[in-house]
């Protein structure tokens, strides 16, 4: 799954998410997730992370963290 990089504004979150991608293309989705969720903690805002991290929870099959992720 890879995507456009549509920056956070935050370099250590860009690099958080940067792992996490590359966790997501190594096929561990909860800890491509594990990973995001950490990214988002220093940039709530981040409409693009919580979109990335709602497709990383959907694909680890935790479907209803996925639609608060979404939400």
């Amino acid at each position: 799954m890879v995507g456009l990089p549509f920056t956070s504004g935050d370099p250590a979150a860009d690099r958080r998410a940067s792992f996490a991608e590359t966790m997501a293309d190594l096929g561990d989705w909860g800890a491509a997730a594990e990973t995001l969720a950490g990214a988002l903690e220093r940039v709530p805002g981040w409409a693009a992370g919580w979109f990335r991290l709602g497709e990383y929870l959907s694909c680890a099959g935790q479907t209803e963290a996925a639609a608060l992720a979404f939400g």
